[in-house]
């Protein structure tokens, strides 16, 4: 029977690779309490791999005997399996090279390392959406009390652009999926140029909620948006300081009419947009796809006020 090496090294390369591959999708392309989970179908590929050549060394033997058994694929698995349910460590700039090892952490001398990626998102102190460095990690994770598998990674990453004060993540670890549990500061986002710039924070507030899972929320801050707008075009504030009324639709319904016919024929209506959303918080249906649609409408919306080089407070020119 062919001997199974119990250190792991086929699967550390491949290990080191996938687990820092999640943490740079987590923390460059994914939001608050979105998770990732690590690829581990390559142990399964490195066992088959491996089974199949020991079985190919094989002798028949010649006295009638049968062979010796061959290992199951479970035995072939087991190193790869046991790296992933080791304790990960972080660490900076480690090499991928097979088989490399450091000197043993407080947690156990079973234990993954794995080199901490650069990432990309937006710096909260020059505004670049650059990369990321990570800064050194050692020390900066726990482990649960009861499962060598439940981890929480505090990381930092400093801009390579302004070398500012780096950005802080919480990571959560159950098992092979990665959640990212907290971020400071936090998210910054990039609002559509077109939106009138004394409103976009509530689109940005709207964004940030609806990427952290707050659906509901994120349709109020939008609603939000629409009539704070509305309440700064002249013609609704003037109708309001008549003794006009304040409601929504009101306001829409003077809003309205300072918009060209061929306009309000082609373009998303904010009326319409305020209804589905005040419809939808009345129900406490938090929908994300009412959200990004809505959303969009918002952005077409604002875009072609742009195109119609339309001044909010001018009458409608177009019928």
């Amino acid at each position: 029977m062919p001997k199974i090496p119990l250190l792991p090294l086929d699967f550390e390369p491949r290990f080191q690779k996938n687990v820092s591959e999640a943490f740079r999708v987590l923390l460059s392309e994914k939001h608050l309490y979105q998770s990732v989970k690590v690829d581990d179908s390559y142990v399964t590929e490195i066992a088959k791999s491996r089974q199949a050549s020991a079985e190919q060394g094989f002798v028949m033997p010649t006295t009638g005997l049968r062979p010796p058994p061959s290992p199951l694929l479970a035995d072939w698995e087991k190193p790869g399996i046991a790296i992933l349910e080791s304790s990960w460590i972080p660490d900076v700039g480690i090499s991928l090279s097979p088989g490399l090892r450091r000197t043993p952490s407080k947690f156990s001398q079973n234990e993954g390392i794995f080199p901490l990626p650069t990432i990309r998102t937006c710096c909260p102190a020059c505004g670049e959406k650059g990369p990321f460095n990570p800064l050194d990690a050692e020390g900066k994770c726990e482990r649960g009390r009861d499962n060598r598998s439940d981890q929480w990674f505090f990381l930092s990453y400093e801009c390579q652009n302004c070398k500012g004060e780096p950005v802080r993540f919480l990571v959560r670890r159950h098992k092979l999926r990665l959640t990212l549990s907290g971020r400071d500061p936090i998210e910054a986002v990039e609002v559509p140029k077109e939106l009138p710039k004394k409103q976009a924070e509530y689109f940005a507030s709207a964004t940030v909620a609806f990427q952290s899972g707050q659906t509901l929320a994120a349709l109020f801050l939008l609603r939000v948006l629409i009539e704070q707008y509305w309440r700064s075009v002249k013609v609704v504030s003037e109708s309001i300081k008549e003794g006009g009324k304040t409601t929504g639709e009101a306001m829409g319904e003077s809003y309205k009419g300072t918009l060209p016919e061929d306009f309000k024929a082609r373009f998303p209506s904010l009326s319409e947009v305020y209804g589905d959303l005040s419809l939808a918080i009345h129900t406490a249906n938090a929908d994300a796809a009412l959200f990004q649609g809505t959303a969009q409408k918002v952005v077409e919306h604002f875009d072609a006020r742009r195109l119609f080089k339309l001044d909010t407070d001018a009458p409608p020119t177009a019928k």
